[in-house]
């Protein structure tokens, strides 16, 4: 009789490491976190040496299915002032269509968690895929949330979530 119970146990553990839950991701010491569906599969950070200190770019991703989900944040040596906003958010656009120039669909300031930031819907080049990027700079922090998908389906349940979870994390 233990043993059909154990089996059961063992599925229910297995199926629930295949069916990942979504997690508030939020590393330590960033202003802004979100909802991935799955603890990310891709970590990375990167220095790079500026006048006056260093530049921190730190990224993660999640691949589930045919959809990507990813959050960048840069950490700046001091704080942008408010009127480079605007330059700085032009620069970005332009610094994210050099590596892979493809067609900006839509183009709007939008609020992310209170913050003005900006949306940027793109295409790729054959068409086939769509990235919805949404960055925010706070203080000498930028963060860009980025969702791809093929262009055929339409934005998941976990992308709404992405998204509209974008958050300080609640203590």
């Amino acid at each position: 009789m233990k043993m059909p119970f154990l089996i059961c146990l063992l599925v229910l553990a297995i199926a629930r490491s295949v069916h990942a839950e979504p997690n508030f991701y939020q590393p330590v010491g960033w202003a802004l976190g979100t909802e991935l569906p799955a603890q990310p599969q891709d970590v990375s950070e990167h220095k790079t040496a500026v006048p006056g200190g260093e530049i921190l770019e730190s990224r993660a991703g999640v691949q589930k299915n045919e959809e990507i989900f990813i959050v960048l944040r840069a950490r700046f040596p001091i704080p942008l002032p408010p009127e480079r906003l605007d330059a700085a958010y032009d620069g970005g656009k332009a610094a994210m269509q050099q590596g892979n120039p493809r067609t900006i669909l839509n183009e709007e300031k939008i609020k992310i968690s209170g913050y003005e930031g900006r949306r940027y819907v793109i295409e790729s080049k054959d068409g086939l895929r769509v990235t919805d990027h949404r960055t925010v700079i706070i203080g000498n922090e930028s963060f860009t949330f980025i969702y791809e998908r093929p262009a055929k389906l339409v934005p998941s349940a976990a992308a709404d979530a992405f998204f509209s979870k974008i958050a300080r994390k609640k203590a």
